[in-house]
């Protein structure tokens, strides 16, 4: 499949500011769960951003995705590059757990065409949950890291 049929059959929506395409499977008092598409449309990424809370990966179809985690600037840990995807043997995950307040983006491997993730989150994802990061308070916070982060945010309106 290509990834406009991927869209119109999962009936995804364009997801703003963020990147990709999305559609909400699951919403209750206690989780949400969606589809999330990553396709070369945008630089194929999701860009940085930090989440309230838990946010568990479920990797569906498509080629691999590279996600980067950034710790939260006030704790001493360590950037973490990890790969969701199907291949076991290359160490990829299928699925993966981002803790909560943790930045991240993700983008799709060398060349990929598209991929089919899926995020759950409990408690339920709300918009006061989502904090899009600002490319130059994470150039100043993770200054080693600057291909990465130049890679995986949108250029902030002067």
């Amino acid at each position: 499949m290509t990834y406009k049929e991927v869209i119109e059959r999962l009936n995804l929506q364009s997801l703003p500011d963020e990147g990709g395409y999305y559609r909400q499977t699951w919403n209750s008092d206690v989780s949400t769960a969606i589809y999330f598409l990553l396709t070369p449309e945008n630089n194929g990424f999701s860009a940085l951003h930090t989440l309230s809370y838990v946010e568990i990966y479920h990797f569906y179809a498509g080629d691999s995705v590279q996600l980067l985690l950034f710790p939260p600037e006030e704790t001493s840990g360590e950037v973490q590059e990890v790969i969701l995807g199907n291949n076991l043997e290359k160490k990829e995950y299928p699925q993966f757990i981002v803790p909560a307040e943790t930045t991240q983006g993700s983008c799709l491997m060398n060349g990929g065409e598209w991929a089919l993730l899926g995020t759950t989150m409990a408690p339920p994802y709300s918009p006061e949950t989502f904090k899009l990061s600002s490319r130059s308070k994470m150039l100043k916070a993770f200054p080693d890291y600057r291909d990465w982060i130049i890679r995986l945010t949108r250029e902030e309106e002067a």
